[in-house]
């Protein structure tokens, strides 16, 4: 009888042992959902190429029903709009998602073509701080860093003026037991706004021409590199 004991005993822990072993590689590789840098067109090889936006785009978007239905009330994200926003476009957009904003950025344009943004440094008459951003030509909003609801998540997605609304930083992806609830984003603490939200995709659609940003390409010379205009 002892020996049996000892057996099951000797079972048990050898079971916990290897689930333990086992977590943590688990663990890191559902997390790299969010940290896996070379999904992200701004830092992956062939970020160069319109398919790597595209491709990436499709790839969050792939995770957006389960999300959508996981009764969150403030899931990560980065917006990327489909075209420069002006302030009454903007603020509708914010307002019918009760998006909680964390920080947005606007786009100038400076008279030799080369790209300007600003958020609270940048109002919205184009009038900035600094020399370089008070010399800039108003474009829009084009991104914006903040929380959103499940409830509004597939609405903000659908909108026109989404291009990408990138949910990839939440923890809701990031794990075994980190799917749910408020721990799941405690991978946040103590981490600054530019380390917790994702880089939007606003300068590859300026690059490409792509969506609502077809504008950008008569600021380029055959190389690519920006030419003055005389704005």
């Amino acid at each position: 009888m002892k020996s049996l004991v000892k057996k099951r005993w000797f079972h048990t822990v050898l079971i916990l042992l290897c689930a333990a072993a086992l977590y943590f590689p688990l663990d890191m590789i559902l997390s790299g959902w969010i940290f896996l840098a070379e999904y992200h067109p701004n830092t992956c090889a062939g970020a160069s190429r319109s398919e790597a936006v595209s491709a990436y785009r499709n790839l969050v978007n792939s995770k957006k029903e389960r999300l959508g239905s996981a009764e969150l009330e403030d899931i990560i994200v980065t917006i990327t709009f489909s075209k420069p926003l002006d302030e009454a476009e903007y603020e509708s957009y914010v307002k019918a998602y009760d998006i909680r904003v964390k920080s947005y950025n606007v786009r100038g344009i400076q008279p030799d073509g080369s790209r300007t943004s600003g958020g609270a440094w940048f109002n919205w008459t184009g009038v900035g701080s600094s020399d370089e951003r008070h010399n800039s030509k108003l474009v829009g909003a084009v991104s914006l860093d903040g929380y959103i609801d499940s409830k509004n998540l597939l609405a903000a997605i659908s909108d026109p003026n989404s291009y990408l609304v990138d949910t990839s930083r939440d923890g809701y992806w990031g794990g075994l037991f980190r799917s749910r609830g408020d721990a799941r984003n405690n991978w946040t603490r103590g981490k600054s706004p530019g380390k917790i939200f994702n880089r939007d995709l606003a300068w590859q659609l300026e690059e490409h021409g792509m969506a609502g940003y077809s504008y950008y390409l008569q600021y380029l010379d055959n190389s690519g590199g920006a030419r003055r205009l005389g704005i």
